[in-house]
């Protein structure tokens, strides 16, 4: 009756029962012996092992072990799903490959561990081993998930496998950082960071793989470095790359556009201009740098220098739709500007004069409108109102009827 009154004030006094003592690490290691003796339980153990691992009361000695013995229990999982597939059994391709992933994760993780208490990291030796034995098969996950049209899931195995040569682990293996196949996983590990909208994925290793990749994929990477650089709000960075995508490659035309996009946004007009000069001069007169200009004096309000810029980009190329538009519009808000100017003397001569001058405003408008239109009969939002004040304007009846019509019925 006393002893379990002493127990009852220890308990009250807040001494802990030993029944919820840490178990002891050597214990938790002995119980995965079993499991890869038995060859099973290896999820059940790893579960057991990584919530453990966060305990504030082991040693990085311990943890360390703790670390290794997860990839051991991975590497069983790997060899029974490797047996199935010898056996030419149905076997669990995402269980096969993630165990790989896992094994080389864990590894990295002890030894990284282990540096910070020893010269000699104990598992090291043994680590490396294991990793250069399923390095191929990390490659190989990766581009199953691709297949699978999984690029999230395969950007890990890529991005792994470049991380090996830059690890102390590898420090002084050869045949990791003269590794052939580096700039080829760099690729892939960017396409799959840019399929996954991962933009951090990407710009992880895209500048080892514009360096590395045939020239005729280098301007693509950069756009997808500059797209990537645009996610994550890295303006600056961003208009970099523009610069020297546009530098380097002046005919992928998506460097040209995002600038002016940008000069546009800024109100940065006279540099649009003067690189569309600049490309013009010295790639060649192209009908996309003639229309960026017209763009440029569009949103500067400079309509003769806009029509005569359009005038260029369509003689370069007939079919130029945005050209025509730019060219009719410039003439309307020339025709709208000019009629807020004329007087109400009807008899005047200076009044007939100008408003022969206005009729010949929308007149110069009409053509290249519906130009426009018949290269663009689907943007009826575009081409509906300016017409319609056209054929008001110029008294087209039979036109203005039509017009009227199509944007009613809208």
């Amino acid at each position: 009756m006393r002893k379990n009154i002493v127990f009852l004030t220890l308990l009250l006094m807040g001494i802990p029962s030993f029944a919820n003592k840490p178990v002891k690490v050597k214990s938790l290691l002995k119980d995965v012996r079993m499991s890869l003796k038995h060859n099973r339980d290896q999820e059940k153990q790893e579960k057991v092992l990584l919530e453990n691992l966060s305990r504030e009361d082991l040693q990085a000695k311990e943890k360390a072990d703790m670390l290794f013995a997860c990839a051991q229990l991975n590497q069983s999982i790997n060899d029974q799903e490797n047996l199935k597939l010898y056996l030419k059994q149905k076997y669990d391709t995402v269980r096969f490959f993630s165990s790989i992933l896992k094994i080389n994760d864990y590894l990295l993780r002890c030894d990284s561990l282990e540096q910070t208490i020893s010269k000699k990291p104990k598992h090291r030796k043994h680590g490396q081993y294991m990793i250069a034995a399923y390095r191929s098969n990390l490659l190989n996950g990766g581009k199953w998930f691709l297949q699978q049209g999984k690029p999230a899931e395969a950007y890990p195995y890529f991005s792994m496998y470049l991380r090996h040569p830059r690890e102390a682990m590898f420090s002084n293996n050869p045949d990791f950082s003269s590794d052939t196949q580096l700039s080829k996983v760099s690729y892939w590990a960017t396409l799959a960071g840019y399929n996954a909208n991962q933009p951090e994925s990407v710009l992880r290793h895209i500048d080892y793989a514009i360096a590395s990749v045939d020239s005729t994929l280098r301007p693509s990477l950069m756009e997808y470095k500059a797209n990537s650089q645009r996610a994550m709000g890295k303006v600056s960075d961003m208009l970099g790359t523009l610069r020297s995508g546009v530098r380097f490659y002046p005919t992928h035309d998506y460097f040209y556009l995002h600038l002016m996009e940008h000069f546009l946004s800024t109100d940065s007009l006279e540099e649009g201009i003067l690189l569309s000069d600049s490309l013009a001069k010295h790639v060649g007169d192209r009908s996309i740098y003639a229309f960026g200009k017209s763009q440029m004096y569009f949103a500067a309000k400079r309509w003769d220098d806009c029509i005569l810029a359009s005038n260029h980009a369509i003689q370069l190329d007939s079919t130029f739709a945005d050209a025509y538009y730019n060219k009719s519009v410039s003439y309307l808000n020339q025709a709208k500007a000019f009629n807020a100017t004329i007087g109400d003397k009807i008899t005047s001569a200076r009044l007939r004069r100008d408003r022969v001058r206005l009729s010949n405003l929308y007149q110069m408008a009409r053509t290249p409108m519906e130009r426009f239109r018949e290269l663009r009969p689907l943007e009826m939002g575009r081409w509906g109102k300016p017409l319609y004040d056209i054929y008001l304007n110029l008294n087209l009846e039979k036109e203005f009827s039509e017009i009227e019509s199509l944007l009613n019925a809208k």
